[in-house]
Formats: C-alpha cells, sequence, structure tokens
C-alpha cells in the first residue's frame, strides 16, 4: 500500500455529479435496461427514456455483464439551446428523463462512476473509473490525492478545492455538489 497520505492508502478525488441517479444494466456487452433510483429500494424502470440519451452505448466495447451507476444530466450547453425555459438543468433532467413519451431524452448525458456489480477484480476506485471509460462510458473527473506533494501527479485536497472554486467549477458544461474524496 501507498504510505505516503499516512494512512496506508492513496485518495482518489472524483467530481459529486448533480443529477439524477440511474442504474444501467448490461448483458454481454449489451444495454438491457435502466432504472432510477426511486425510493431508493425500487426504481422507475425508463429503459427506453435512456437508450436515446447521450453516454449510454447500445453495445460496449467488452462483453460486459453487469450494472453501473451513474447520473443523468443536462449540459449546461444543452439547457441553454433545448430547453431555456427550465430553471435550471437538474430539475430540467428529472422531468424529462421520466417523460411517458421520451420527448427530449436525446438532450441527456449519463455520466457513469461506480460498477455496482459485474467486475469484482476492480478493487479501487481509480480502476473502476478506468474500465468505465474504457467500455465507452462518460465519466467525471477523477484526480490522485495525497496530504504531502512528492511528485507531480498528486494534488491535496485542499488545493484541488481552492481551484474548483477558483475556476475549474464554473468550466465544467454540467453541475456537480462538489467534490468526494475516497480511498482508493
Amino acid at each position: 500500500a501507498n504510505k505516503q497520505n499516512g494512512f496506508g492508502y492513496m485518495l482518489l478525488i472524483s467530481e459529486k455529479l448533480d443529477g439524477i441517479s440511474v442504474r444501467l444494466k448490461y448483458e454481454n456487452g449489451i444495454f438491457v435496461q435502466a432504472a432510477s433510483r426511486g425510493s431508493g429500494d425500487i426504481g422507475e424502470e425508463i429503459t427506453t427514456n435512456v437508450a436515446k440519451m447521450k453516454g449510454v452505448p447500445a453495445k460496449l466495447t467488452e462483453p460486459f455483464t453487469g450494472n453501473v451507476r451513474g447520473e443523468i444530466v443536462l449540459t449546461h450547453t444543452d439547457h441553454k439551446v433545448h430547453f431555456p425555459t427550465y430553471s435550471n438543468p437538474r430539475n430540467a433532467a428529472s422531468g424529462i428523463a421520466k417523460r411517458y413519451d421520451g420527448e427530449g431524452s436525446e438532450h441527456l448525458t449519463v455520466m457513469t462512476y461506480k460498477i455496482i456489480d459485474g467486475a469484482d477484480q476492480l478493487k479501487t476506485e481509480k480502476k473502476q473509473f478506468e474500465y468505465l471509460k474504457k467500455l465507452g462510458f462518460n465519466a467525471p473527473n477523477y484526480y490522485p490525492a495525497n496530504f504531502n506533494l512528492t511528485d507531480n501527479k498528486t494534488i491535496t485536497p485542499d488545493e484541488l478545492w481552492n481551484d474548483y472554486q477558483k475556476s475549474r467549477r464554473d468550466s465544467l458544461d454540467y453541475d456537480i455538489d462538489g467534490l468526494v474524496i475516497t480511498f482508493d
């Protein structure tokens, strides 16, 4: 284990997306189902709408079987162009994603951040993000973190937070609630 941060683990910082939680199910690399988080126990089936969204490959680059967690977001660009009358992207995404007629779903984007099951060998957060991208998914930005900088590949959580507050957050085309720090 890497002991540079005093805990024996590397930390990983990722963006906490401000969207609608969604579970994507794949069988042998083929998209078969999507459900919202719903009550937390029982989600709403929204497969038809999610299949139209950006960032949801109909077929993955590998025959992955399992479930992936993500967020449905409305980018600022798509908000301005397609839904300027909605007060904010998150509320617009919520309503559009669950429409019975699916109208507007093609303007939403899914970004994934967690493999729920189907890839048990991916024990670290960083490996999960890398594998999601390899499969063809969009993922939020993520960064290795360390409490004391010993090389150019790491950044302290405070440094990254300050950078997001000063400029990085405003430069994103999607909303985030903040940053998540996890033991990698």
